[in-house]
């Protein structure tokens, strides 16, 4: 009898750990069903505007593939959930999971932010890519973004160059700027205006009618590819790039920090990776529109392509960073920014130099040498 009870014990405890291993394995968190968010969120543009939403469609498309679907963002055009220009503080408020924007949208809180911007006598494109990832950049802009705003900031499309102006009337000396009825925003128009142009203050939407009734003969927005989506290319004449530096604008995404934080590490890491493969993705991406608008715009419109001459740009540059040191003497966050830069300057300068060979034509498209003399030379 006692030998029976003992053998019924047994079964009965074998019993016990078989159950209790069967709930181990069933409720771990490697075969529990994983958490899944859907974020929702506003872009400042809206779907019109491919060279924007393009890149909007594309990080939230990374995003959604880096996290095997656990996180999905939805997205929502400027003025459908918040006010246009209101999806900083509103992600940072929790109103919204996640706000997108330009850097210089936050110039009333940060006049530092707008450096990650076009902000004239700016470090180039690939400089800045560069200097975000492995010089320090990255940190300012989220330490920046998150005390003023409460959000955690990822950078996560590069614009190319804008163009520097789209003119009607001809630009040769410093001359021709004094008195030049334009249309320029933020870092740029203080800098025109030191210049001696006469800044005329109106929205993107704006500038082609005030073009073709002469309130403006000059005016900057945007890079060409862009431009060309929205008729700027109709409105000008000249279209003049820079040639020294060429400065670019990047696209960002805010979380709202408490709704970061809730996101396991793993998450967040993916997340960030998606940003950065978003940035690199758009730079080309940008660089292959940009290319194609200007041919069209030669071709179709008979806009003339110019650079700026070298002493406007010269004296631009030095009333740009002029600007920015007087700046800095007051306000110790563009001081930081400024710094870096140094930084960065001292440790990467020593291959500057040969950066530009990494994709240079030469100045001219196709072959070195071409195609039809060379099969001229080999039939002799």
């Amino acid at each position: 009898m006692i030998r029976k009870i003992k053998k019924i014990g047994l079964v009965f405890v074998g019993l016990v750990a078989i159950v209790g291993l069967v709930l181990t394995v069933t409720t771990s968190p490697a075969l529990a069903k994983q958490k899944t968010w859907r974020l929702r969120g506003q872009a400042a543009w809206g779907r019109g505007i491919k060279q924007l939403w393009g890149a909007t469609e594309k990080v939230a498309e990374l995003i959604e593939c880096y996290t095997a679907g656990r996180v999905k963002l939805e997205l929502h055009t400027g003025g459908e959930l918040v006010g246009t220009l209101e999806e900083y503080p509103s992600a940072g408020s929790g109103a919204l999971d996640f706000g997108m924007g330009c850097p210089c949208y936050a110039m009333s809180r940060c006049y530092a932010l707008p450096f990650f911007c076009d902000s004239p006598g700016n470090i180039s494109g690939t400089e800045k890519i560069v200097w975000l990832y492995h010089g320090g950049g990255l940190e300012i802009f989220q330490d920046l973004f998150k005390k003023h705003y409460n959000v955690m900031a990822f950078p996560f499309a590069i614009q190319t160059a804008e163009v520097f102006l789209y003119a009607n009337k001809e630009i040769k000396s410093l001359k021709d700027l004094k008195g030049l009825k334009m249309r320029a925003a933020g870092l740029r128009a203080d800098i025109m205006h030191y210049l001696g142009g006469s800044l005329v203050v109106l929205g993107a939407s704006e500038v082609i009618p005030a073009m073709e009734r002469g309130v403006i003969d000059a005016f900057e927005v945007s890079n060409i590819a862009l431009g060309q989506e929205v008729g700027y290319l109709e409105a000008a004449k000249y279209l003049y790039f820079t040639p020294r530096k060429t400065n670019h604008s990047l696209l960002l995404i805010v979380f709202n920090l408490e709704k970061w934080n809730s996101f396991p590490k793993d998450i967040q890491k993916k997340i960030a990776q998606a940003c950065h493969d978003s940035v690199l993705w758009a730079y080309a991406w940008n660089r292959e529109a940009d290319v194609v608008a200007m041919k069209k715009a030669t071709e179709k419109y008979g806009v003339q392509l110019k650079l700026m001459p070298e002493e406007v740009m010269r004296k631009f540059n030095e009333a740009a960073l002029t600007l920015y040191a007087k700046k800095a003497q007051k306000d110790p966050e563009v001081a930081r920014v400024m710094e870096s830069w140094e930084k960065f300057s001292k440790e990467w300068g020593n291959i500057a130099p040969f950066v530009d060979y990494l994709d240079k034509t030469g100045g001219y498209f196709g072959q070195m040498i071409p195609y039809s003399e060379m099969k001229k030379r080999v039939a002799k």
